[in-house]
């Protein structure tokens, strides 16, 4: 890795400190934040648009969210589910970086303390450890995790104390099972997977459905990288 990404990495993470106690101040109802993890093997405008559905599905409630936080996963689980087809996380937070600045997000940003750890880090680790941080800033704001409905049934939604956050927002995908961790459901209005981007290849017409265009200019530059250091082993 190198030093300006890591400076980038850092700059990207003091950013989102500096605008989530700038938003705290003036902060009406109860102040939130918004966490997703995943594996973003690539990111799409999805993964980011659910964000804000949540945002507005939350202040319904008087939950006023702050900031957003979106954390890929460690580059050992990625390589361990999707072997050669995995994006290494320097990418992955990259390209998530770029999906945020085209949509014109300013209080969403990619975070890093999962990618930073030696090993693979599961979400409910990931959660407490902000939960943590955030009690570093102000103990009043409130931490809801942002799933689809089939981690929430399988996983998040079983555990009484929802891993530790505050309440989880659930994507819905197809109903979701009764749960007595506080929720709140948002729907899905766009059917959109990184399996389908990843079988999109290099059709840019296609990947236009899923991306945005930074995101797609620096993927394919990669699937280039890729194919280009695959010939020069062949050979």
């Amino acid at each position: 890795m190198s030093e300006d990404m890591v400076k980038g990495m850092k700059k990207m993470n003091s950013a989102a400190r500096i605008i989530i106690e700038k938003n705290l101040k003036n902060a009406v109802g109860v102040p939130a934040v918004l966490l997703s993890t995943g594996s973003y093997n690539p990111p799409h405008t999805e993964h980011v648009n659910i964000l804000c559905r949540a945002k507005e599905k939350l202040s319904e409630h008087d939950l006023n969210v702050i900031g957003c936080l979106v954390s890929p996963s460690h580059d050992l689980y990625v390589k361990g589910k999707l072997r050669d087809q995995a994006i290494s996380g320097v990418d992955r937070h990259k390209m998530m970086q770029l999906t945020i600045k085209d949509l014109g997000m300013k209080d969403v940003f990619a975070d890093t303390w999962e990618l930073d750890r030696r090993g693979f880090v599961d979400h409910p680790e990931v959660i407490r450890r902000l939960k943590e941080r955030l009690k570093g800033i102000n103990d009043k704001v409130q931490l809801w995790y942002v799933c689809g409905s089939d981690l929430f049934n399988n996983c998040c939604g079983r555990e009484k104390d929802g891993h530790g956050a505050d309440g989880i927002v659930v994507c819905n995908r197809g109903g979701i099972s009764s749960s007595k961790v506080p929720h709140i459901l948002v729907d899905q209005h766009v059917d959109i997977s990184s399996t389908q981007i990843r079988f999109a290849g290099d059709n840019a017409k296609e990947l236009q459905k899923y991306m945005t265009p930074s995101t797609i200019e620096y993927y394919l530059s990669l699937r280039e990288k890729s194919k280009n250091a695959k010939t020069t082993t062949e050979q």
